[in-house]
């Protein structure tokens, strides 16, 4: 039975589809054009349609259907797939039993249904009171459309009817989010609110958001925490801005629903939603695969004014350029744009602000003490970038700022670097290249192994199996996992039944050490460590082979072998280029 990478790749039209992307014409059996992922005037990108696969001469990117889709719509590996089959209405194989996956796509398929619900809604007679309001709120047809819109109705009884009408079970209803349960009665969630779609970046439906439509509160109600909404690894808008962010690789970030919206109406394309003032690392991960340099622009209140601080070290990880919008007092961004316009919005950007300055306001910088105070508290938070230039950019900022020279900070940040502390889950994961016993890595590969569903391990099998195993010195767990992990039925208690009492006591050792990090969730970190240590060992893989070329090349032996020798050495150049590039593009 093929598995759902193969079965896409085979019913796809791999030409068709990367001819959305770019313009392909033939040459000899391949087709060749202008490189869909780098700026360019001669084509450089070649696509070979027998084999489904690409390359670019240029900027060295390459692989297969799904890794195309992979770097062209900044997408996971689970994603990618997901991303394929709505697009072309390929079914993917799902699991027959009652796991985490069926759950899902039975609250998935819940969601899109009251997606169109909702939308029809709003154009019926029952509606006529938020179609009121988004004129009110001057939200064109157009905009509406993009994002979606729709309306709750006030009555129970049609939201219920639906239940019944497409058969969804009562559990699937509760745990979707939708539905509310009281006593033994199901009620729905949303009632008479502007219904406003949360979509994933592949364009699924996690969750909605409510707005109330005259005064009241709460204000906005919002979808809680369901096996596929989680909001501190959503951005909202994503799904509709995404290739606007792509164009320079710039962000505008604001807090919410309305204030994107507006923007994006008024001429701001590259926008998207935090939902709320509680940044996450997880939101700014996501953020970092479509965009280099994010302006901020939150309220101008004192509670955007703290919101914007928390935000500045997230982005320092993230080792991503942050800059602060001047906004209007007493204006959000939603009655900026609708005022004042995107003209001024244009205006006012170059002299947006960078963060330390902002980081410091309000601090005595005359006084000696409150100044190296200052000067701790950002080189702290400086402390956790390891990027070379981005740390410079940052410094130079802090340098003219304090009028302090950028040498004397660094050496004072080496004095401060001991009271960091790092992020949990980081410290789990620091493993080759600090020298620590390959144990511990073999620790961080189990947890991962256990961590993920089956068709998230697929693109690591053959590393798990081709590169680690000779390593490893619980061969019997991994291997065991891998099994496992291949039906889509598994679960943990199978895993009981096929390893020792002590294997099993062993992996429950583990699961507490690391219990705070697992629960986490903390997926960046996961696949950062894997692709480090796989960046690791291509790399020593390529020495060698360096070595026997330059051998072969000083020697007599024959030139095929010296070609087979180059071509391993590309493919190798080709794949650390690839997880290079792929080291911040998973998120939870």
């Amino acid at each position: 039975m093929m598995n759902s990478a193969e079965l896409l790749s085979e019913k796809i039209d791999f030409v068709q589809l990367v001819s959305g992307y770019t313009t392909l014409q033939p040459r000899g059996h391949r087709m060749v054009g202008l490189c869909p992922f780098h700026e360019e005037k001669t084509p450089s990108f070649s696509v070979d349609p027998e084999k489904k696969f690409f390359y670019c001469f240029g900027c060295h990117k390459g692989g297969g259907l799904i890794q195309f889709v992979m770097d062209a719509e900044k997408l996971t590996f689970p994603e990618a797939l997901e991303f394929l089959s709505q697009k072309y209405s390929i079914p993917l194989p799902r699991p027959k039993g009652r796991g985490a996956s069926r759950i899902e796509g039975d609250i998935l398929a819940l969601n899109s249904k009251l997606k169109e619900f909702f939308r029809e809604v709003l154009h019926s007679p029952a509606g006529k009171p938020a179609r009121e309001y988004l004129k009110k709120r001057g939200i064109d047809g157009a905009t509406e459309e993009t994002f979606a819109l729709g309306y709750a109705p006030e009555s129970s009884q049609p939201l219920m009817e639906l239940l019944k009408r497409e058969g969804v079970p009562q559990a699937v209803a509760q745990r979707s989010g939708n539905y509310l349960l009281k006593g033994s009665t199901l009620s729905p969630f949303f009632r008479d609110r502007l219904i406003i779609p949360i979509l994933h970046p592949t364009g699924k439906v996690l969750g909605f958001g409510g707005r109330i439509l005259g005064d009241g509160n709460p204000k906005y109600l919002n979808s809680p925490e369901t096996p596929v909404y989680s909001k501190r690894h959503t951005l909202f808008g994503l799904f509709q801005t995404k290739n606007f962010l792509q164009e320079n690789r710039e962000a505008v970030l604001v807090e919410g629903y309305l204030d994107l919206i507006s923007l994006f109406q008024g001429g701001v394309k590259n926008v998207v939603a935090s939902l709320g003032t509680a940044l996450t690392r997880e939101q700014v991960l996501l953020l970092k695969r479509f965009a280099d340099r994010v302006t901020l622009w939150y309220d101008a209140d004192k509670a955007g004014r703290e919101a914007t601080k928390r935000a500045f070290p997230l982005f320092v990880e993230a080792q991503t350029f942050l800059r602060i919008f001047p906004g209007e007092a007493g204006m959000d961004p939603d009655d900026f744009i609708r005022q004042l316009g995107e003209s001024e919005y244009v205006r006012r950007l170059p002299a947006s602000r960078e963060p330390i300055p902002f980081l410091l306001e309000g601090m005595d910088l005359k006084n000696p003490a409150a100044r190296r105070r200052a000067m701790d508290r950002i080189l702290t938070v400086l402390g956790r970038c390891d990027d070379p230039v981005f740390l410079s950019h940052q410094l130079r900022q802090a340098s003219a700022f304090l009028n302090v020279e950028e040498a004397a900070l660094r050496d004072r940040m080496r004095g401060v670097s001991g009271d960091l502390s790092p992020r949990e889950g980081t410290k789990a994961l620091k493993t080759v290249e600090n020298g620590e016993e390959p144990l511990e890595f073999e620790k961080i590969i189990i947890l991962f192994l256990l961590h993920f569903k089956g068709d998230e391990l697929e693109e690591y099998r053959p590393f798990f199996r081709n590169e680690m195993m000779p390593l490893l010195r619980k061969r019997g767990i991994v291997e065991t996992l891998l099994r496992l992990k291949k039906s889509p039925d598994y679960e943990e208690a199978r895993l009981g039944e096929s390893l020792t009492e002590e294997e099993m006591a062993w992996i429950q050792r583990l699961k507490m050490v690391a219990y705070e990090y697992y629960e986490e969730y903390n997926r960046a970190d996961f696949f950062s460590a894997i692709n480090e240590w796989r960046i690791q060992h291509l790399t020593g893989m390529l020495r060698v082979i360096q070595r026997e070329i330059q051998r072969l090349a000083e020697g007599p032996s024959g030139r095929e072998d010296l070609k087979t020798l180059l071509q391993k050495k590309l493919g190798l150049e080709e794949e650390i280029d690839r997880l290079q590039k792929a080291k911040e593009l998973f998120y939870g």
